[in-house]
């Protein structure tokens, strides 16, 4: 199969502006302070853990799918596979 490249005009923004990065990285922060940090019960803990782990995944892939307009410099660049 021939690679045909296709084109799409797109906003190219920082990834530093990106919804999907800060969601991922609150999320990152959200679980490491929940386990690490926080002086509540196991049980809390889990039910935290569980909320975090659940939710991001969700809230990132409706930011992805109906909320992105604008891509960041390194994915705007097409290459051959």
């Amino acid at each position: 199969m021939k690679f045909v490249p296709s084109y799409v005009h797109a906003g190219v923004r920082s990834a530093w502006m990106s919804k999907i990065n800060w969601a991922a990285a609150g999320a990152a922060l959200l679980t490491l302070g929940t386990s690490l940090g926080l002086p509540i019960s196991e049980e809390m803990k889990v039910q935290i853990l569980t909320i975090i782990g659940v939710g991001a995944p969700l809230i990132i892939g409706v930011l992805r799918t109906w909320f992105t307009t604008t891509m960041t410099p390194a994915s705007a660049v097409v290459s051959a596979p």
